[in-house]
Parts: C-alpha cells; sequence; structure tokens
C-alpha cells in the first residue's frame, strides 16, 4: 500500500466516523425535540383539565342560582301578583333560606327596590346596566363585579331573571345579589398543586374577577390584546405569556358563560408556571 493510499482511506475513515456522529447527534436532537413537544403537550393537557374543573364549579354555582332565581320568577307570574310590596316580602322570606344577601324587583325602567337579610330596603336605578337588559330581553344574566355600595369593603356580583306577565310580556327583572366572594373561593381554591391560579375575564379581556395570587405577578399590558384577540376570535386557546416579575406562564382560555346566539359574556383563563406543571399534576 502507498502512502497516498493510506491517507485516503484514513481521511474516507474520518468522513464516515464524522457522518455517523452527525447522525447520532442529528437523532439525539430529533429525539430532545421531540421529547420537548410531548412535555409541552402533556402541560397543555394538564392545564386544560384543571382548568375545565374549575370552570365546572363557577358553573355549577351560578346555574343553581339562576334556577333559584327561575323557579321563583315562574311562581311570582303564577300567583299574578301586581304589587311590588308583596313581591318583596314574599323575596324576603325567600331569602332568609338563601345565599344571596340582597333580593328584588326591578320594572322595565330599571327601578329596583332590593331587600337585604335584615329586611332593609334599598332604591336602584338598573336601567342601562348590561345584564339587567340582557335579562329583559329574556336571558340569563350576571353582572361583571362592582363594589358594594352597602358595604365599602365588598364587591358584588348581580343576577337576573325575567319576569313575564299574564300575556307572556317582560313586567320586570328578579334580581339577586350575590358578594363576590362565592365566586372569588372558587378561583383562589388550589390547582396543580398550588402552581396554577385562575381569574375570570369578560368579552373585552377586562377583569370580572381576580384571584388573589394574581397581584404577586400579573400580566404585563403587552400581553392584554393577544388574550382579547382570542376571546374575540375562538374564545378558548393557548400560549406562554411573561407576567410583571418576568416569569414565563403557560395559560389556556376557556368561554364559562355564553349568551344568546354565539356571543360569549365570561371567560375562565388559568395559567401555570410550565415547568412545573407537568410535575405537580392536576390535584
Amino acid at each position: 500500500m502507498t502512502t497516498a493510499d493510506g491517507r485516503g482511506k484514513s481521511r474516507r475513515g474520518h468522513a464516515a466516523s464524522y457522518h455517523t456522529m452527525l447522525m447520532f447527534y442529528r437523532q439525539q436532537y430529533y429525539f430532545l425535540v421531540q421529547m420537548i413537544l410531548k412535555s409541552q403537550k402533556e402541560n397543555v393537557a394538564y392545564l386544560y383539565d384543571a382548568a375545565n374543573q374549575t370552570r365546572t364549579s363557577i358553573l355549577k354555582q351560578i346555574e343553581g342560582d339562576w334556577q333559584t332565581l327561575e323557579g321563583l320568577a315562574v311562581s311570582l307570574r303564577e300567583l299574578v301578583i301586581l304589587d311590588e310590596n308583596q313581591i318583596l316580602t314574599i323575596l324576603n322570606d325567600i331569602n332568609e333560606e338563601n345565599a344571596f344577601i340582597r333580593m328584588g324587583y326591578a320594572d322595565i325602567n330599571g327601578n329596583a327596590r332590593m331587600v337585604d337579610m335584615e329586611g332593609n330596603v334599598e332604591e336602584v336605578n338598573l336601567n342601562g346596566m348590561d345584564f339587567f337588559e340582557r335579562a329583559l330581553q329574556g336571558e340569563k344574566s350576571i353582572s361583571n363585579t362592582f363594589a358594594d355600595q352597602q358595604d365599602a369593603s365588598g364587591y358584588i356580583n348581580y343576577f337576573g331573571v325575567r319576569i313575564n306577565d299574564e300575556s307572556g310580556n317582560a313586567r320586570g327583572v328578579l334580581c339577586a345579589v350575590h358578594s363576590a366572594v362565592v365566586l372569588r373561593e372558587i378561583i383562589d381554591a388550589p390547582v396543580l398543586k398550588g402552581a396554577g391560579y385562575s381569574n375570570i375575564l369578560d368579552a373585552n379581556g377586562n377583569y370580572v374577577l381576580k384571584t388573589i395570587k394574581t397581584f404577586e405577578g400579573d400580566i404585563l399590558p403587552d400581553n392584554k390584546e393577544k388574550i382579547a384577540e382570542v376571546i374575540r376570535d375562538t374564545g378558548r386557546g393557548d400560549f406562554i405569556l411573561t407576567d410583571r416579575q418576568g416569569v414565563r406562564q403557560m395559560l389556556v382560555i376557556l368561554p364559562i358563560i355564553e349568551g344568546n346566539g354565539t356571543r360569549r359574556v365570561w371567560f375562565l383563563w388559568m395559567c401555570c408556571v410550565p415547568a412545573t406543571s407537568r410535575q405537580h399534576g392536576v390535584s
């Protein structure tokens, strides 16, 4: 064998070895990418599962309150009660066995008289409020969260169900008030072993109710448009956002309450740090 032949075989041997190593690293890289993608998919799946559990709890609470009001609205119509004072007496009696902090009746112009647990009467005007207008149109409705004018430290949500007259026309709206604590306790409940937290948003992407954890690392303003875009588009989705503390958060959005047709009213968004969601699993 000549020296040139030896050098040629050596170069071919090195080339083959380099090619083999390159193929090995490519395979390892492909395997790593696939494992990362699989892990991300599993993380998203865990987060969707947790979000659906929280969504179910919220809906169960709200639907139960609506059913209470719907049954009462039918009873009031069948009793042909036309005097608001009589309605207030019945509501006051019923509310002693209910979780509502106030109940009352509003006429079609929004003039309402609300009775609290002590029998005190509050007069308010609900005209123009979204929940009231939707109730007048025949929807079961719930308001966004408001500061309670009767309790400086409290926040409330209004519920509304239409009361019809004997001809089926709107006579007014049966209203009830819940402390926002009722729903707040649901979204404050630990999920993903404490690694996840939830918030409720309206159709514009604004907060209806925040969990206490949100104040520790709220989303950046730049993220709000992305969230609003998902809400306007399909009403559901998942992506990664960075909060005010610079922590990357995996987020999913689901519709909670939908109005007539395809109009969506409330949305649940749930966040979790991606590195921990698969580790902790769903609680």
